[in-house]
């Protein structure tokens, strides 16, 4: 009978360094997605970071842009061809590029608005593939791939938060939708307005996920025979809901409470946000 072939000693591992897993715990500027219905003040909570860099992919901001005194943007503001959007995606790339190596004191950026760049991307999209529409490559495979595209700004944005210590703030508008979940009944509630894998992306990759509206009362009055007539009474005081439901999934990892209104002293609702984390990072 042949002998057994021998098999080499195993070498233990080395000893482990543990100062090679050490890292001095920091707490990391804020990535926050900001939604809300149009007009309700995303734009300027926004703008209201300090140093603000705008990749204005919506044109709404001009105003807030010559109130703030703000000088410094991007203008991606989506054409009415694919090889104009196109050449915008490109200059986006060049933006994002001049904020990661460039001489500049900004401290936050602000990109305003998710599915003004998502239409970037897929006008990117149609020109690499040689094609007039998402719609005319099968399986969706056309939305994939810009899908890619919007990963790679989500990790370019990620790199400037980690590397440069810049505050970044996802404007996104809203649609009301059918939302279908395992554990609920269907029911409606506010969805961003962008492809639904982009924008699963958008919520799983920012700290906080927020939601802006006015406060709005429900007041019920008597009507003809008997009916009740119901009307929608809407104030001039804005909030935010930090998680919870009421048709939006928000989220904080902050432990926020559910709703931030202006406290006393505090001018707006950015500086609300931002001082509820300071006071919950304080206490840790």
């Amino acid at each position: 009978m042949a002998a057994k072939p021998q098999l080499a000693p195993v070498e233990p591992p080395p000893a482990l360094d543990m100062s090679a897993f050490e890292s001095e715990p920091k707490f990391r500027p804020i990535i926050t997605t900001i939604a809300g219905e149009p007009g309700v003040g995303k734009s300027w909570f926004a703008l209201s970071a300090n140093e603000p860099f705008l990749l204005n992919a919506d044109d709404g901001a001009s105003e807030i842009m010559a109130i703030k005194g703000l000088r410094y943007q991007a203008q991606l503001v989506p054409q009415d061809t694919l090889e104009a959007n196109a050449d915008l995606w490109d200059h986006l790339g060049q933006a994002l590029h001049f904020l990661k190596t460039g001489d500049h004191k900004f401290q936050t950026v602000v990109l305003d608005s998710l599915d003004g760049i998502e239409k970037l991307a897929q006008a990117k999209v149609c020109q690499d593939l040689k094609i007039k529409s998402m719609e005319q490559i099968d399986y969706g495979k056309a939305y994939v791939y810009a899908r890619e595209k919007m990963a790679k700004v989500l990790a370019a944005l990620g790199w400037l938060r980690d590397n440069r210590e810049m505050e970044i703030i996802v404007v996104a508008h809203t649609s009301i939708k059918s939302i279908n979940k395992p554990h609920l009944d269907t029911y409606d509630g506010y969805e961003l307005t962008a492809n639904k894998h982009v924008a699963a992306d958008v919520k799983r990759w920012c700290d906080a996920f927020l939601f802006m509206a006015y406060r709005t009362f429900v007041q019920t009055s008597q009507g003809k025979f008997s009916r009740k007539d119901k009307v929608a009474l809407t104030t001039d005081e804005r909030y935010i809901i930090a998680q919870g439901g009421r048709g939006v999934d928000c989220k904080n990892r902050f432990g926020l409470p559910t709703e931030l209104s202006l406290a006393e002293g505090e001018t707006d609702l950015y500086a609300a946000y931002k001082n509820a984390i300071a006071a919950n990072r304080n206490k840790s």
